[in-house]
């Protein structure tokens, strides 16, 4: 009877209901289960440097874990088992397991079922087997029987070696024996010299540490001495100057203070003798100011003002009663500017005009939105790279789009950090269902690639993706979707940075503004009451230079 080929999804959360049974006699042997594994994304699974094996929980609480696996093709996920003897022997759910190199598991596969018909004329045995288990035990086995057999043959080969060594090894301990009996006699006698010798030694120190104390308690007391006479010294000198102060110093202060006091009451009196009467009042001002009224009458002075610097004549023409001139400028002068011809004294009036539109925008109040990005630019990142996503394809955008509607998608792919012997990266768009390749920026290579499609009917969005190869991923930037503005007309590509791109930049700049204000703080001095006092004060940064106040 043959074995169906099994697909098996590592998908716990997915079964196939077509192929999870499988159907074996119990009379038969040597079949083989040829299997593909699949991956979560659907893709297949790759086994490189990876180790399969086999595991069954058989009807009546046996188990079956069985290595022996054989993968056809790493890449495809395609493996090869042949079912052991004890496959046979009872129906059960079966699984494969995934170890990496290091024989650390990291996947499994969905269950499948095992049945296995019954053969009326063989006994039923079930039996556990592990395959690991089972060839442990063989070379356990064949090391103890080696081992048993070096053992024999080296105590057949040494057996009169071994007699000799244990006679000459009880000769030698009777002898030890003897020596030992000798030395502890010798040490009871060293023992008791011993005691009789630290007897004497304990009468003796305890003398010469009686003589020692007397000796420092003696020349305690007499520093204790030295120092009461010292400190009562000291202490009648600081009395003698603290009368001094009272007696002597404070009243020498008292009568300066006087003296000032004295001083500051003839300012005073100094003071109240001044005669104002001297000096020049508001009605001596007055007063000269009609001497001055009395030399010339308002009108006068205002005609004599009125005529000093008057301006006469320029080029001929007298000025108004405001003093403005018109002066003609001759027509061979200026003829026209901007089709306008200058009126009698030269003047032009010229209208500015404004601007009609920005990107196909009219402005409002002189002033016109424009966008961050280029014309007709959809949708778009920043020139930061950013990680293109592992595994096979993975979505970077969606796309609002229209039925029968031309677009370009395009973008900067960076794979220059992998060997030339990986995959490359694409750009890939699910037009609809239908799936639109870039051309391909192999490993060890950069460069910008597009893909440009019509929209079919009743396409409200696509899909836009990044495919690389599994084990590798690159960097990507400035990707943009822009829209054609008619079937002829591509669409303008040009990129325009976004604030994002200039973020790190102002970053810095604010930081190295910030430094420069702390510099620029802890270069301030500041002084005390006590620096201003005489008017003058030194730099505490520069002591040299002299600082009026």
């Amino acid at each position: 009877m043959s074995i169906p080929l099994l697909t098996l999804q590592t998908d716990k959360n997915t079964t196939s209901v077509d192929v999870d049974r499988i159907t074996i006699r119990q009379s038969e042997g040597g079949l083989i289960l040829k299997a593909n594994l699949v991956s979560s994304t659907g893709s297949a699974y790759d086994l490189t440097n990876c180790k399969i094996s086999f595991g069954e929980n058989k009807n009546g609480g046996k188990m079956v874990a069985d290595d022996n696996i054989q993968v056809i093709n790493a890449k495809a996920g395609q493996i090869s088992y042949k079912l052991h003897t004890s496959v046979y022997q009872e129906s059960g759910s079966a699984w494969f397991e995934i170890e990496d190199d290091t024989n650390k598991l990291i996947d499994t596969t969905t269950n499948f079922f095992i049945e296995v018909l019954k053969q009326a004329d063989l006994p039923t045995e079930n039996e556990n087997y592990w395959s690991k288990a089972e060839l442990m035990l063989t070379h356990v086995q064949a090391y103890m029987n080696k081992t048993k057999a070096d053992l024999d043959k080296y105590e057949a080969d040494n057996k009169g070696t071994i007699d000799r060594l244990v006679s000459d090894t009880n000769n030698t301990l009777q002898a030890y024996k003897d020596k030992l009996a000798d030395y502890n006699a010798k040490y009871q006698n060293l023992e008791n010299a011993w005691n009789s010798k630290l007897t004497q030694l304990d009468a003796k120190a305890t003398q010469d540490f009686k003589s020692q104390r007397d000796n420092f308690n003696a020349q305690f007391v007499q520093f204790e001495n030295d120092l009461k006479s010292d400190l009562n010294n000291k202490l009648g000198a600081i009395s003698t100057q603290v009368n001094q102060l009272q007696n002597n110093t404070l009243p020498d202060l008292t009568s300066k203070a006087n003296a000032i006091s004295t001083k500051l009451d003839q300012i005073k009196t100094d003071f109240n003798k001044i005669d104002f009467t001297n000096f020049v009042t508001k009605n001596d001002w007055n007063a000269l100011n009609g001497k001055v009224t009395g030399m010339y009458d308002n009108a006068t002075i205002d005609r004599k003002l009125a005529d000093a610097g008057k301006l006469k004549t320029v080029n001929g023409q007298a000025p108004d009663g405001y003093g403005n001139v018109n002066i003609k400028i001759p027509s061979d002068y200026v003829k026209s500017v901007n089709g306008v011809t200058p009126d009698g004294y030269g003047n032009v009036t010229v209208d500015s005009g404004g601007v009609k539109k920005v990107n196909g925008k009219s402005p409002n109040n002189g002033n016109a939105l424009v966008s961050m990005y280029a014309a007709n630019l959809l949708k778009g990142t920043t020139e930061q790279p950013r990680d293109i996503p592992p595994n096979t394809a993975t979505d970077v955008i969606h796309l609002t789009t229209e039925a029968y509607t031309k677009y370009t998608v395009a973008v900067d792919i960076d794979y220059t950090a992998f060997s030339s012997g990986s995959a490359g990266c694409k750009l890939q768009v699910n037009n609809g269902g239908g799936l639109v390749d870039s051309a391909t920026i192999t490993a060890g290579s950069k460069g910008r690639v597009s893909v440009t499609f019509t929209t079919p009917a009743s396409c409200y969005w696509v899909t836009v993706l990044l495919t690389s190869n599994s084990s590798y991923t690159g960097k990507y930037s400035c990707m943009k979707a822009s829209q054609w503005q008619d079937a002829d007309t591509p669409p303008e590509m040009t990129w325009v940075p976004a604030i994002e791109d200039y973020r790190s930049d102002i970053s810095v700049l604010s930081s190295r503004i910030d430094y420069l204000q702390n510099k620029i703080n802890s270069s301030l001095q500041t002084y005390s009451a006590s620096d201003y006092a005489s008017g003058v004060a030194y730099s505490k940064s520069h002591p040299n230079v002299l600082v009026l106040i």
